[in-house]
This record gives structure tokens, C-alpha cells and sequence, in this order.
């Protein structure tokens, strides 16, 4: 009877210390992704690759693990989680957001001239049947990645908007439009990646629309390795220099019309590869984006990739 006895709290003994170590690391965790989320130092850029929600679905497990013998902790600590997920992650934001769309607002400014629809689409290595997906979001402006050939973009064109349309077609990315636009001359560097037009609206004012394919990611799963890590901050950074680029490029070419750059950015929203399109420009989902915002994969799409920023001079 005494050995019984002696098996059982040894057993005991063993399942409190599980759910003790359990505990610190959901803590751990905790602590690690909230600092890779809100630092996002390029040492960290695996973590941020990530959805939020896989991290906190991780630290939810861990904490559950610890709650019959720390149930108070375990509670505060999802609780934490929760807390974090909401305020962290971009879907409960976009989900929730109530707003008619198109409101009374979008409507005016369409009647007086100055109101448009931008669409934002990759066409999966320029598949014109995924491209043709983009008649039914009714779009005044296209901004294609993985663009079609030529002829078929022409094709398309015609297509969404009869014969007054224009397009200017580039070697991964296009610019479709319902009103006149002509391509604005960019620098050889940029253009295996970049396309630019100049549309003129209804209302006489132009805008300027950059279609955008950033360097795909980087796909591992062996973050036990320190080349993992590595791989993936070097990813971050040939993308910011991507985008530095075009930056430098619409900050000395700056003629005072509007600005639209969007396309495949191939980050998360809000990524740091991306900050350095603040300050002249606003991620327009931000802003008035609502439903479900992610992107990337097309099944099961857990990521924004895919992104609309606008000057200042324009709202969304």
C-alpha cells in the first residue's frame, strides 16, 4: 500500500512540474513575441513572418498545459494572450470594423470626378484567368504583379473598359486604367519589379499609380538553426532596400499629383521592411479596410501581402 502511495505523489509531483515549466514558457513566449512584434529588429524578422495569431494559438497551449496545478496563472496568462492578439493582430481590427462601402462620401466624390476604385491583384505567373478576376470588384484602376503578357493585358483592357482605355505593361507589373494614362519613365533598376502610369481623371487631376512586386519571401521551417534566422533578416532587408529604392525615386520625381503604390509587397502588414513608405504615404487598409483582410495563400489565406498606400492628398 505504501508503494502505491509513494508512485502516486511521485506522479503528482512530476505533472506539477510540467505544468511549472509549461508556464514559463508560455511566459517566455509571451515576452519573446511582443518584443520581436513591437522592436521588429531584423534579428527577429522569423517571428514576424508569422501570423500573429500562430504565436498566441502556441502560447494558449502552453498555458492550458499548466492549469490544473496553477489555474489562476494559467488563466491571467491567457487572458494576457488574448488581450494581445486582439490588439496585435490585423483580423479582429478589419472584422469588426463597421462602415458602409461604398459610403455617401465615395459616392460624391465619384459624381464630381475625383472619386476611383483601385484594384491590387498577382495573377499567379500572368494567368489571364486570374487576372480577368478583377471585373467583378468593378475597378477603375488595376495595378497588376506577375502581369500577363502584353497583348493579353491589351486584351483585358479593352475588356474591362472599352476602347478608351489605357495600359502600360512592364516586365512583372502592369497599370490598367478606365481613363487616359501614360507611363512615366522610371530608372532600370526599378523596373524589373516596378510600373508606372500618370491617369488623368474626369476631374482633369492626375495621379500617379505604381504597381509593385517586392522580392518573394523566404519559406523555412528550421528555426533550431541559426542560417534560418538569417535567411530570414537578410529577406527583410533586400526588401527595405527594395523599397527604399522606388522611395528615392518618387521623392525626386515629385510633381505634386497624388500618389498610389500598390501591389505584392510579399510582407505582412505593417512589417518593417515596409517603413519606409511612411511618412509619404498610408497603408490605406489601415485606414478603411474592412472583412477579412489577408491575402496570401489564396485557399487559406493567412497573410496581407497585398497592398494599397495613398499620399496624403488622397482618402480612402
Amino acid at each position: 500500500m505504501r508503494y502505491l502511495l509513494e508512485q502516486v505523489d511521485s506522479g503528482a509531483v512530476k505533472y506539477s512540474i510540467g505544468a511549472r515549466v509549461s508556464f514559463v514558457l508560455s511566459l517566455v513566449v509571451l515576452l519573446f513575441v511582443c518584443s520581436a512584434f513591437l522592436i521588429e529588429p531584423d534579428s527577429l524578422a522569423f517571428v514576424t513572418a508569422w501570423p500573429v495569431w500562430t504565436w498566441s494559438f502556441i502560447g494558449f497551449v502552453l498555458s492550458v498545459a499548466s492549469w490544473r496545478s496553477r489555474r489562476r496563472a494559467a488563466l491571467s496568462l491567457c487572458i494576457v494572450w488574448f488581450v494581445w492578439t486582439a490588439v496585435a493582430a490585423e483580423e479582429p481590427r478589419s472584422v469588426f470594423r463597421m462602415r458602409s462601402c461604398p459610403n455617401a462620401e465615395w459616392h460624391a466624390a465619384m459624381e464630381r470626378g475625383g472619386g476611383f476604385r483601385v484594384v491590387s491583384l498577382n495573377c499567379a505567373g500572368g494567368s489571364f484567368l486570374a487576372a480577368s478576376e478583377v471585373a467583378r470588384y468593378k475597378p477603375d484602376i488595376v495595378l497588376f504583379q506577375e502581369s500577363p503578357a502584353r497583348k493579353e493585358v491589351e486584351v483585358l483592357a479593352r475588356k474591362l473598359f472599352g476602347s478608351r482605355c489605357s495600359f502600360v505593361w512592364g516586365i512583372d507589373a502592369s497599370v490598367i486604367s478606365r481613363w487616359p494614362a501614360e507611363r512615366v519613365a522610371m530608372p532600370r533598376t526599378l523596373l524589373p519589379y516596378c510600373a508606372m502610369a500618370r491617369v488623368t481623371l474626369p476631374s482633369r487631376k492626375r495621379v500617379d499609380c505604381v504597381s509593385v512586386r517586392l522580392a518573394p519571401p523566404v519559406f523555412r521551417l528550421d528555426p533550431w538553426r541559426l542560417d534560418c534566422w538569417k535567411a530570414y533578416a537578410a529577406d527583410r532587408r533586400n526588401r527595405r532596400k527594395q523599397v527604399a529604392a522606388i522611395m528615392n525615386y518618387l521623392r525626386s520625381k515629385d510633381a505634386g499629383a497624388p500618389l498610389v503604390v500598390g501591389g505584392d509587397m510579399n510582407s505582412p502588414g505593417g512589417d518593417a521592411a515596409l517603413s519606409d513608405f511612411q511618412g509619404m504615404l498610408r497603408d490605406a487598409f489601415n485606414e478603411a479596410g474592412r472583412g477579412f483582410c489577408n491575402t496570401v495563400l489564396n485557399d487559406y489565406p493567412v497573410l496581407r501581402f497585398d497592398q494599397v498606400w495613398i499620399c496624403n492628398k488622397l482618402k480612402a
